[in-house]
Order: C-alpha cells, then sequence, then structure tokens
C-alpha cells in the first residue's frame, strides 16, 4: 500500500474510535516512503490519536514534529493545522495561556478557511474557559463563517453548539436557541449524531430559561 492508502486507512480507523489500529496505520505511512507532506500528515494524525487517549507528551512531540516538518516542506497551513493539536492538549489540562498563544501563531498561519476556521474555534473554547463568554461567541461566530466558506458542515455543527453554549452562559437564551436549532439542523444533515445530542439538549435549557418549558421536551 502507498502512504496515502494507509492515511486513508487510519483515518477510517480514528473517526471508529479505534486508536490502536489508526496509529499502526499512520506509522506504516511513514515507513512506505511518503512525501514530506505526507509525513508531516502521518504525525499530525498520531498527534491526534494520543491526544485522544489522554497521552499528552506523546500528543505534543508529534504535533510539533508535524509542525517541524510542515515548515520545512513550506506549507504554513499544515504548521497551523498541527499547532492546533497540540493547542487542543492545552486546553484539555488547562493551560490557558499556552494555549491562546500557540492559537495565535497558528492563526496568523493559517491559509485556508478551514484552518482557520478550527483555530478560531479553539480560541473561542479558551475565551469559554475564561468565562469570556462575548469574546468567545465572537469567535464561535467567525468559525462558523470560516467552515462555511470551506463548506465544512461538521465543524459548522460543532461552532454552532459551542456557539450556542456560550451565548447560553452569557444569559443570552434567545441566540442560545437559535443557534442549538441550527446545530441541531446540520447534525442531522451530516449524521453528526454527537452534535444533535448536545445541541438538543443547548435547545431544551434555552427554552426552559426562556420560560417555555413546556416545549423542552420536544427537541429531547
Amino acid at each position: 500500500l502507498t502512504a496515502r492508502a494507509h492515511l486513508d486507512g487510519g483515518l477510517s480507523y480514528e473517526q471508529a474510535g479505534m486508536g490502536r489500529k489508526a496509529a499502526a496505520a499512520y506509522e506504516a505511512a511513514l515507513s512506505v516512503g511518503a512525501s514530506p507532506l505526507e509525513r508531516a500528515e502521518a504525525h499530525i494524525r498520531l498527534a491526534r490519536v494520543h491526544r485522544a487517549e489522554s497521552q499528552w507528551d506523546d500528543a505534543v512531540r508529534e504535533a510539533r514534529t508535524a509542525v517541524s516538518l510542515a515548515e520545512a516542506a513550506g506549507s504554513d497551513d499544515l504548521a497551523a493545522e498541527a499547532m492546533n493539536v497540540e493547542v487542543g492538549v492545552h486546553l484539555m489540562v488547562g493551560r490557558l495561556l499556552e494555549a491562546d498563544e500557540l492559537a495565535v501563531r497558528a492563526l496568523a498561519l493559517a491559509r485556508t478557511a478551514r484552518v482557520r476556521g478550527i483555530t478560531l474555534q479553539n480560541r473561542g473554547s479558551i475565551a469559554a474557559q475564561r468565562r469570556d463568554f462575548d469574546t468567545a461567541s465572537a469567535l464561535f461566530a467567525q468559525s462558523v463563517s470560516a467552515f462555511q466558506e470551506a463548506g465544512y458542515e461538521l465543524g459548522m455543527g460543532f461552532a454552532l453548539v459551542n456557539g450556542s453554549a456560550a451565548a447560553r452562559d452569557a444569559g443570552d437564551a434567545t441566540k442560545a436557541l437559535e443557534l442549538a436549532e441550527r446545530a441541531a439542523a446540520v447534525g442531522r444533515k451530516v449524521g453528526a449524531f454527537d452534535v444533535v445530542s448536545v445541541a438538543v439538549q443547548n435547545q431544551a435549557q434555552a427554552l426552559v430559561a426562556l420560560g417555555r418549558a413546556d416545549e423542552a421536551e420536544g427537541p429531547l
């Protein structure tokens, strides 16, 4: 198999939650003459697998290797994508300052709307953890716009869910309901049932906050 075939197979395993098989496929891609960009991509995906398994140090190591390879190959966008994996690690362990500093660097390097959207969404999550809900809402809205430009509907779904939660926490139940309804619609369209599940919970909470508790069971 070619490196690309191993990368594609690994992604299928990764999306199915089969981390060990995904990692084996990505390691196989590295062993069969992958191009510099394919090597960077393999290390990004290995970083994601390690992050999903809470192997923080391994995830950071793989992400930084991917950044170095991407920069050497002249791909700012791939370097920014790799940085975002490390941003996610910092977010998960509560290192918000490190997360935001790296996300700002990644945003400056991002060249495609998809990677820009990922970076904006991460910055929105950082702001939300800091309880700066106005900033979080603005960043999630920018993320949705970037994902729309990229045609990346799954990313839109997550950004809308996060925007809904930020609006709810900011006390804007009307906006929270609107964004949650949009998130649920996108999630159903692309079959992302994790997005739908969180979106309908956000809808119900917003309806209760709006004094429409009798409608709250509908989305559920």
